[in-house]
């Protein structure tokens, strides 16, 4: 039989600051969070050491490990995005979140999306969590193109979340992602090669996606 801890994600919480978030899930009995990457929580650009020392005092203090980051949305890099809009053949990209993707048409944005991981990554190493939780990026360019572009760019993720002894996890979720089923994170896995590429089971998505949480967890196994 599995056991799980109880946790929360510091999403619910975005318009509190990050020490007030990890607070209030402290006195609701929760002993793991997953914290977003974005502002006003722990957006990596915004954090130097002094900052990470004290986000390391405050876990002790208060009895919760950050398991995970969560590098998915991140609306800190929005002026990125307007600039890319800018470009008459790009009027339409996304800007709410989602963009830079690992399957980004423009190149830059691609690349923003690699750098921003890796500060995650880096940020996860200095903290002590364990994971960095991220998605592929949805289908808007010819699909053997966006899956191309996702695994050249987790594939390069991955080689340096091993370097930091960091896991890198792609979120299961059926939401347009190129790589979002469990068959597909499977075969990025295998394709990628890569021994800290894993698995995020995001509940509220396995059950939208009318998946079994159970028979999942036994197919991704340790991963």
């Amino acid at each position: 039989m599995r056991t799980y801890e109880l946790g929360c994600l510091t999403n619910t919480y975005m318009l509190w600051p990050w020490e007030r978030a990890l607070r209030s899930m402290a006195a609701m009995g929760c002993t793991v969070a997953e914290v977003c990457c974005d502002r006003p929580h722990l957006y990596p650009d915004d954090l130097g050491p002094e900052e990470r020392a004290a986000i390391r005092a405050l876990l002790r203090e208060i009895g919760v490990r950050i398991t995970t980051l969560e590098a998915m949305h991140v609306s800190a890099l929005s002026p990125l995005i307007q600039g890319a809009k800018a470009h008459a053949s790009l009027a339409a990209l996304d800007v709410s979140g989602k963009e830079p993707m690992f399957t980004s048409e423009p190149r830059a944005l691609r690349r923003a999306r690699i750098d921003f991981t890796k500060k995650c990554i880096d940020l996860a190493a200095d903290i002590g969590a364990d994971n960095v939780d991220t998605y592929s990026g949805d289908v808007r360019i010819h699909p053997d193109t966006a899956w191309k572009y996702a695994i050249d760019g987790l594939a390069e993720c991955a080689e340096y979340a091993e370097q930091r002894g960091v896991w890198l996890l792609l979120e299961l979720s059926s939401s347009s992602n190129i790589i979002g089923m469990p068959d597909e994170v499977l075969e990025a896995i295998r394709v990628i090669g890569s021994p800290r590429l894993g698995v995020s089971m995001d509940t509220g998505h396995i059950h939208l996606d009318g998946l079994d949480f159970e028979r999942v967890a036994d197919q991704f196994g340790d991963r």
